[in-house]
């Protein structure tokens, strides 16, 4: 059985995002839909409350996490302070 890493980064809430994410978690919470300009904003999935997901061609381009894969171990190496200041949040999960 193997198991799969995955990282997973979030860029900080700014004005913009925070008053969107407000939006549809009140329309939500009414039980109506967002509007289109609220979908579309969060490319039309469910807004996450750590920040804006980067997308993986940007994700790439992220300077302070590497991948790791030496002496038979897998991993990723995240350079805290080459992390860029709008990085907020980092998940790492493990899937099987």
């Amino acid at each position: 059985m193997g198991a799969d890493l995955h990282v997973r980064s979030y860029k900080k809430p700014d004005e913009q995002s925070e008053k969107m994410f407000q939006a549809y978690m009140a329309c939500k919470a009414a039980g109506v839909e967002p509007p289109l300009e609220v979908e579309k904003f969060f490319d039309y999935e469910e807004p996450s409350a750590y920040g804006i997901p980067v997308c993986s061609a940007e994700a790439k381009q992220i300077t302070g996490i590497e991948e790791l894969n030496e002496n038979g171990f897998s991993g990723h190496i995240i350079k805290v302070d080459e992390l860029p200041p709008n990085i907020g949040t980092i998940i790492i999960g493990i899937s099987y």
